[in-house]
């Protein structure tokens, strides 16, 4: 009975001795502190004549958790991720590519009047904003002068005619005089007359009168002040049509030209849009802001468009016909280059892959694609930043809004 009792311990001890480890396989084996030779379980067990209970449990226990780690593991290596996409199903359009500027508009005819003769300001004859066709007197200087000075020319020169004429008959018909007395009475009157002209001239530019059809816009010089040149007077615009000017910057100096196509829309008023054409391409380009000029004449009913209205400019530069086109987003961008994800059909479902592509010019959010995609391809257009090459897909919606 001693002798037994004493196995019984030994047993035991090599028992807490013992730890038992999954090996790679994922099969429980024994080992022993400090890398001792493992006994084999069933050996352990055959040592163990009538142990306890709680020993077979624990080992057990053991092997049962290390299997349930393996089959764990297996399965997760099975399950293949499905990520919620959206797509676009690409059809070829007519795509414009163009340049986005700013401009600002102009009156078509913008003129400041300037006297030539200086006098002082006697009357104005017309109202700021009203309408004034070309010729109409709107401003009239002091005359007073002028008017005297006219009607002793006047008088002078109707002298000196009857001296010509009186002369002119003497040398003629009776060889009376010399003939420098008859050149000097035929110049003197000529003279005269020409002064008369002169000063009917200058006071005809007493009243100062608009250039064009258009409106009085302002006056800078009041009743009773002196007006002189080279200060103008007064203002005066056409607005009927005006002009919309921007600089476009030199690399676009190709796309540009008499007759482009401009879309113009201004901030102020954002019901107003037009489409016209560039009416004037500048050949010279500013040396500071490195842009040549360019010109649109639109219509304006009504002069809404008042002069230094900022507008909106977006020319066209290129067009393309029958063009692929996906939204900006779509395009993932990657070290070799950018790439975008379409949808196939695959073995077990759709599957996203990542084609690369070349981009071509963009506009509003949408870039053309010049090589990598094909017409009818579906482009993922939500959810491409979670995506690989090979994963399978679930489309949540497709590019009509469509909820599949």
């Amino acid at each position: 009975m001693k002798t037994n009792n004493h196995e019984r311990v030994n047993a035991m001890k090599r028992i807490s001795m013992r730890r038992v480890l999954p090996d790679v396989s994922g099969r429980p084996s024994s080992a022993l502190p400090g890398g001792l030779p493992a006994d084999p379980p069933g050996r352990l067990l055959a040592a163990l004549p009538g142990k306890p209970l709680s020993v077979l449990v624990l080992f057990g226990l053991l092997a049962l958790t290390a299997g349930c780690g393996s089959q764990a593991e297996t399965a997760e290596e099975e399950v293949r991720r499905v990520v919620n996409v959206e797509v676009t199903e690409l059809q070829p359009e007519d795509f414009a590519a163009s340049i986005r500027i700013t401009g600002s508009v102009q009156a078509l005819q913008d003129v400041d009047i300037v006297p030539e003769e200086a006098g002082v300001v006697d009357e104005i004859l017309t109202e700021k904003g009203e309408r004034v066709e070309r010729g109409q007197v709107i401003i009239r200087l002091d005359g007073e002068v002028l008017s005297a000075q006219l009607e002793e020319a006047r008088a002078s020169a109707s002298l000196a005619r009857e001296q010509w004429e009186r002369q002119k008959r003497l040398w003629e018909e009776e060889k009376i005089g010399s003939e420098l007395e008859y050149i000097q009475a035929r110049e003197n009157a000529r003279m005269q007359a020409a002064r008369v002209s002169t000063l009917e001239t200058r006071l005809e530019k007493r009243s100062i009168r608009s250039p064009i059809d258009g409106t009085f816009e302002d006056y800078y010089a009041e009743v009773g002040e002196l007006a002189a040149p080279p200060s103008p007077i007064a203002r005066v615009m056409a607005l009927d049509r005006v002009k919309v000017v921007g600089g476009v910057p030199e690399r676009f100096a190709g796309d540009v030209r008499l007759g482009t196509s401009v879309r113009v829309s201004f901030d102020a008023l954002p019901d107003r849009e037009v489409t016209t054409s560039v009416s004037f391409a500048g050949d010279a380009v500013e040396p500071q802001a490195r842009t040549f000029p360019v010109e649109m004449i639109v219509a304006n009913p009504g002069r809404r468009l008042k002069p230094g209205m900022i507008a909106s400019l977006s020319i066209v530069r290129q067009q393309f016909e029958n063009a692929l086109v996906v939204p900006q987003e779509a395009v993932v961008r990657t070290q070799e280059g950018y790439q975008v994800f379409v949808v196939e059909e695959g073995s077990d479902g759709p599957v996203a892959r990542a084609r690369e592509v070349t981009m071509g010019p963009s506009k509003a959010n949408r870039v053309v694609i010049t090589s990598g995609l094909a017409a009818s391809d579906r482009v993922v257009t939500v959810g491409q930043l979670k995506l690989g090459d090979g994963d399978l897909v679930n489309i949540v919606r497709n590019g009509g809004g469509e909820e599949q």
